[in-house]
């Protein structure tokens, strides 16, 4: 009798105990967010740079300041230049003292410049990320970076790189996410967190179990320019002067001048049908979205620093190489660039 009590003791208490403990690390995983620990959970954006760390990864410091910023304490005493974007902005694969924010706040040294980057992010969250602290900063010029190799990408989708994140759409002409907040313990969330569930078999059912919404690829036009216009919005009522950064990818070095040869034939062919020929037709839509979102910026008067444009005379696809550290992200030599650019477009259009 006692044996089978035990038996059945075991049974039942021993799953339990399992459980639990799986319970403690899946919790531990949640907190850190990711495997980089460079980000954490944020109900609103989906996700954010942790504050007040300093991570080592790779050889690779990556410091930010009580705000999640990567940037030094925020000088009370200057006024601020705010830079957004994702990954290439924020300045993965570089040090602290190799992103464009840092050269230049070198540059600029009568303001202080403000690293508002964050990884994997897309246009709305830029939106959001700027909404939450421009009232607080004060920014007197905002510079929005967009990397146009994966911005549409991680603008139309409610999943980005297996987390859930924050999905625009436009509804009786309001501007509104398909969910205020995200959870925690949503699905993407809990396979990409989760030790356990990435391991197979576990980790094939994420596709099957895990829904993703995606804005339809003819209404991505009107929905980044309905962002791009709530930003613009967004930097009027807080008195600030607002410009777009276009980061190409280094594949946009390749046969540049046909690009460029093929934007204004296409113009001269049918200006009336230009922009949507240019996204039905060009062999460069997910390829190289430059062309896309130069097509849709041209059609506004929102200032717009494009830096193939800017570069295009000086480097060819072997030389653009040195600007890169992989097909998106840029090198020191690139950040270092991209601010001194930046200075002279900043210059140039008066915008200090």
């Amino acid at each position: 009798m006692k044996s089978s009590f035990k038996y059945l003791f075991m049974i039942l208490i021993v799953p339990v105990f399992l459980i639990v403990l799986i319970g403690g690390i899946e919790g531990f995983n949640f907190i850190t967010r990711d495997a980089d620990r460079l980000k954490m959970y944020d109900e609103e954006l989906g996700w954010s740079n942790f504050p007040s760390k300093v991570i080592v990864k790779k050889d690779i410091t990556y410091t930010t300041n009580s705000m999640g910023l990567r940037s030094e304490k925020v000088n009370s005493g200057k006024e601020k230049i705010l830079l957004v974007g994702d990954s290439v902005m924020y300045g993965l694969g570089i040090q602290d003292n190799e992103t464009t924010a840092y050269y230049l706040d070198q540059e600029i040294p009568d303001y202080q410049v403000l690293n508002l980057g964050v990884g994997g992010y897309g246009i709305g969250q830029y939106f959001l990320r700027l909404k939450k602290f421009i009232s607080q900063l004060k920014p007197k010029l905002i510079g929005v970076m967009i990397c146009t190799g994966n911005d549409i990408r991680n603008t139309q989708t409610n999943v980005s790189y297996g987390y859930s994140k924050p999905l625009f759409k436009i509804e009786e002409g309001e501007l509104k996410t398909f969910e205020p907040r995200i959870s925690r313990f949503s699905c993407p969330n809990l396979f990409s967190t989760s030790w356990f569930l990435q391991k197979s078999p576990f980790a094939s059912l994420r596709d099957k179990y895990c829904s993703t919404q995606n804005i339809p690829p003819a209404q991505i036009k009107k929905l980044v320019m309905r962002l791009f216009s709530e930003i613009n919005e967004l930097a009027e009522a807080n008195n600030s002067k607002l410009f777009y950064i276009l980061w190409p990818s280094q594949s946009n070095f390749d046969d540049k001048k046909s690009i460029l040869n093929f934007l204004e034939e296409a113009r001269e062919r049918d200006p009336v049908n230009y922009a949507r020929h240019v996204i039905d037709s060009t062999p460069y839509y997910f390829k190289n979205n430059w062309l896309a979102f130069k097509t849709w910026l041209g059609e506004t008067d929102y200032i717009t620093l494009d830096f193939l444009e800017k570069t295009k005379e000086s480097y060819s696809l072997e030389e653009s190489k040195k600007l890169y550290i992989d097909h998106y992200h840029m090198s020191p030599e690139g950040s270092k660039l991209l601010s001194v650019e930046i200075k002279k477009f900043i210059e140039q259009k008066q915008l200090l």
